[in-house]
């Protein structure tokens, strides 16, 4: 089987309001169902695949493996039929398809997926996939996927400006997920009972990034708990940096079979658990 080349991004799946269930459990279903969701054109069906329980060496329990697909709907074309001399209107045998190969942590609601430009945009996985959730469980119950960006160097480009004089933050709730990094932060948001909030702050002289607010602000939304957008100031030159200019992106090469697949997204999700981690000490 010939190599392939993926770029990956890694996304935090977000579920409110679900009921009994755990979400492992509704993620399963999900992707055992035979759920389609067509398109607003009507040109494309979108449809989980290949959906795998995959256990890896190192790992408690088992990572979940599935293709997120886009399939051509059946198309009727016209043909030439040269013994009876007439027009004929058939469907082709065979509907064009691509997918995203993803693995969902199922415990830490990590997902891994592909990022496959033209075909399947990361703004189209996350609606599909969403929408997909919506339709197999058909409940009160919602899901986001955030794209996880990256925070490391952040504070490192805010502080290379004279200042920071604008902060738009669009935030919500975590799984929970108790890091310390916005714990307080994290608290608050959940006691409002709120869905999303909306936070804006501004100032011409220059906010102080380094106070709590922000400094929680960045570490959720870059934890895939929302996004924000700032204008930076050096010199005469704003510039706005958002949170989706920063997605992690890692280009991989790999053999397209599950267990390898499995095992490639899986050492990125891991490799970023040990990197919170190690923030944590610091």
């Amino acid at each position: 089987m010939r190599v392939h080349q993926a770029t990956t991004v890694m996304a935090r799946i977000t579920i409110q309001d679900w009921h009994e269930k755990p979400p492992e459990y509704r993620f399963r279903e999900m992707l055992q169902s035979d759920t389609i969701v067509t398109d607003r054109k009507g040109l494309f069906d979108w449809v989980f695949g290949d959906f795998q329980e995959i256990k890896l060496s190192g790992t408690e329990g088992s990572v979940f493996f599935g293709r997120l697909g886009k399939v051509r709907k059946e198309k009727i074309s016209t043909f030439y039929d040269e013994k009876n001399h007439t027009f004929i209107k058939d469907s082709l045998s065979k509907r064009f398809a691509t997918y995203s190969n993803f693995v969902i942590h199922p415990v830490k609601h990590i997902i891994v997926f592909e990022e496959k430009k033209p075909d399947i945009s990361i703004s189209q996985f996350q609606q599909f996939f969403s929408s997909l959730y919506l339709r197999s469980h058909g409940d009160f119950s919602n899901i986001r996927v955030e794209p996880i960006v990256e925070i490391e160097n952040i504070f490192d480009k805010l502080n290379n400006y004279d200042k920071i004089i604008k902060i738009d933050f669009d935030l919500f709730p975590s799984n929970p997920d108790d890091s310390e990094e916005f714990r307080s932060l994290d608290q608050a948001l959940r006691a409002t009972k709120a869905k999303k909030t909306n936070i804006k702050m501004a100032n011409d002289i220059g906010l102080d990034i380094q106070s709590a607010l922000i400094t929680q602000g960045l570490h959720l939304s870059a934890a895939g708990y929302g996004d924000y957008k700032i204008d930076a100031v050096k010199g005469d030159k704003t510039d706005t940096i958002k949170s989706k200019d920063n997605i992690r992106r890692i280009t991989l090469l790999f053999l397209d079979e599950p267990p390898t697949v499995a095992e490639k997204f899986y050492s990125l999700i891991k490799t970023y658990l040990e990197d919170v981690e190690k923030r944590k000490k610091k």
